[in-house]
């Protein structure tokens, strides 16, 4: 049974990650980023809470979840003959096995220059945003801010428009020292 970091996420009732969960979690996507970075040369650029899927081995779930159907069933109703169920939420896990990245519809190659937007905008790296040339560590950053709102329950930077907030900042990086 899968389910993703997400929906794991906002059923928990403090709508906050456990440093044990994110521990395991976090482990095995980097081992899957260095696998996608090394070998496959592919940045994800989508690495978000709705795209690791989370392994759930423990059984109990299911059979909880039964009886509690069974003891008081889900409200119903009959749409053209065939009956449509309220959703039920599974309980909580007690242990997590396997987390997977998941989602790779936006990856594009790390080999190759690229300056186009790309990620979630809540969760987009500084060089994307200022449309620099980016690789590989986008997807690190993706993972770092994304770890915040696990941790914390709330979002560490907001995707707010840019061209909103007066001059773009390539225009200002342009005309610094630095260029």
């Amino acid at each position: 049974m899968w389910e993703s970091f997400r929906d794991l996420l906002y059923r928990n009732p403090n709508h906050r990650f456990t440093e044990d969960l994110l521990k395991s979690g976090l482990m095995q996507i980097f081992l899957a980023l260095d696998y996608l970075h090394t070998e496959c040369k592919l940045v994800h650029t989508d690495i978000k809470s709705d795209n690791i899927l989370q392994e759930i081995e423990d059984m109990s779930i299911l059979e909880s979840f039964t009886q509690a159907e069974l003891k008081s069933p889900s409200p119903r109703k009959i749409v053209h003959g065939i009956p449509i169920y309220a959703s039920r939420r599974f309980d909580l896990p007690k242990v997590f096995v396997r987390a997977v990245l998941s989602d790779f519809g936006s990856a594009v190659r790390g080999d190759e220059r690229r300056n186009h937007d790309a990620q979630p905008n809540v969760y987009r790296s500084p060089e994307v945003m200022l449309k620099t040339d980016w690789s590989y560590s986008a997807d690190i950053w993706n993972v770092g801010v994304m770890v915040w709102d696990l941790f914390e329950g709330k979002h560490l930077f907001y995707g707010n428009a840019l061209m909103a907030k007066g001059i773009r900042p390539g225009r200002i990086l342009q005309k610094s020292w630095v260029f």
